[in-house]
């Protein structure tokens, strides 16, 4: 039975065996550049988180931790007793390059990634109770959100999507965002937009 579909009376395979292969072809790349993609997806979003502690940590002031002052330097300092917030105006900017700096070598072995593009970052110095609920004491805590461009090789068979614009929730901002995709399709490439919110919290 087979025999007959994959091959016609004179012995030589039909156009059905070679529709056949094509398919199973195609299904196998489809399935290795989904499963290659996804693990490079995973593996950018836990870098980023990574990247994340190791900045804020990184930042603090460890002296002036033991005096119980959630501080990155002398003059951008939380007191855990009163509140007071002290900040620099380089503070944010010192906290984004330690991140930036720290998550690119994470990833600089990666071949599948192409391009790198630093889309926006946010930091928070604060004294109060988010992300504990109204009723608990507030503390002192930076909050950093990170959002990066990333551009990986993929096949070109299927990059295919369509420019789209998802609407995305803020919790710490408490309002909504939007998150727009273009890129051009079948040129091998594909452009990922990922964000990682990271905080560090004196506890």
């Amino acid at each position: 039975m087979i025999n007959k579909i994959l091959k016609n009376e004179k012995g030589a395979f039909s156009i059905l065996a070679v529709i056949l292969v094509f398919i199973v072809v195609l299904a196998i790349t489809a399935f290795t550049d989904i499963t290659s993609k996804s693990y490079v997806i995973n593996e950018i979003q836990g870098n980023m988180d990574i990247s994340g502690i190791n900045a804020l940590q990184g930042s603090v002031d460890t002296l002036r931790l033991r005096a119980e002052q959630l501080a990155t330097d002398a003059s951008s300092k939380a007191d855990t007793g009163t509140g007071a917030l002290q900040m620099s105006s380089s503070f944010k900017a010192n906290i984004d390059n330690r991140y930036d700096t720290e998550f690119r070598k994470r990833i600089s072995s990666n071949s599948t990634i192409t391009k790198i593009e630093h889309m926006g970052y946010k930091v928070d110095f604060t004294y109060d109770v988010w992300g504990f609920g109204t009723s608990a004491k507030k503390r002192p805590q930076i909050v950093l959100d990170e959002t990066y461009k990333i551009t990986i090789r993929t096949s070109s068979k299927f990059d295919v999507l369509s420019p789209v614009t998802k609407s995305l929730w803020s919790a710490r901002e408490t309002t909504g965002f939007t998150v727009s995709y273009g890129g051009t399709n079948s040129d091998g490439n594909a452009e990922l937009i990922v964000r990682s919110v990271t905080r560090e919290v004196y506890r």
